[in-house]
Formats: structure tokens, C-alpha cells, sequence
């Protein structure tokens, strides 16, 4: 992406360092250590950071069969599917098959 946009890797501050959470990294972003990071939404605005979408993200919920039988969990992927009308992608979509 960086090459599509004529951006040299070398000219973005601590570009070939890597952290373990997004939490660190947006920590590091605060602290002047690094311009930018990779990262989710929720955390770059619970540090008051900027936040770009690039690129849409599947997740799972893994649980045991008798944990998917359940109400509670039923009631959980219904609540997901709800929230995911409010952020772009493909969510419900995705998730539609899963009751």
C-alpha cells in the first residue's frame, strides 16, 4: 500500500518495529516513539488517536457445541449481528448462517 501511494517505508518513524497489542502500539504513537501503527478502531479512539480503516477483518467466535446450543449464545451472535448494521463491511453477511 505504501508503494501504491510513492511512500518510502524508511521516511515513517520506527516503521519496521512491531508490538504485541494495539494498546502498546497506540502507546507508542502517544509517546512520539512511532507516527503511525496497525490497530483496531476501539483502541486508537480509547487513546484519542486518529483511526483509518484499510482493510475489513473476519473474525470467529469459537465456542464448544454445547456452549452454541445455549440461549445466552444465541442471544450473543443476534447482539453481534445488530452492532455489525453500524460499521462497514460485510459482517452480517458472513454471520448469517450461523443460527
Amino acid at each position: 500500500m505504501l508503494k501504491e501511494e510513492g511512500v518510502n517505508p524508511s521516511d515513517i518513524n520506527d516503521y519496521l518495529h512491531e508490538e504485541f497489542t494495539h494498546s502498546v502500539a497506540a502507546n507508542a504513537i502517544l509517546a512520539g516513539k512511532a507516527d503511525v501503527g496497525g490497530g483496531v478502531k476501539n483502541i486508537a479512539i480509547e487513546h484519542g488517536l486518529g483511526f483509518v480503516p484499510l482493510r475489513d477483518e473476519i473474525f470467529f467466535i469459537a465456542m464448544s457445541k454445547e456452549m452454541a446450543k445455549q440461549m445466552e449464545s444465541s442471544k450473543l451472535i443476534c447482539r453481534i449481528r445488530s452492532a455489525s448494521g453500524d460499521t462497514p463491511g460485510r459482517l452480517n453477511r458472513q454471520i448469517q448462517e450461523w443460527l
